[in-house]
């Protein structure tokens, strides 16, 4: 728990990445998966995990407003 702006959203997608590309930094100290990984990402809405994990794994999405 912390507040706002603080980079949660951002620090998990790092190592959701990490995870999810078997590619670690020298640093790392946690845990280190092997194989395939699956992964489930949410928030509150649809639109809120889209313009919040979703943007930062897999880019902004493309929208015809």
């Amino acid at each position: 728990m912390a507040g706002n702006q603080l980079g949660k959203t951002l620090a998990g997608a790092a190592e959701v990445a990490m995870h999810l590309t078997g590619e670690y930094p020298d640093w790392w100290q946690g845990r280190r998966l092997e194989g395939d990984v699956v992964v489930i990402a949410g928030s509150e809405s649809a639109e809120l995990t889209r313009d919040g994990v979703q943007r930062l794994l897999v880019g902004p999405p493309d929208r015809e407003e």
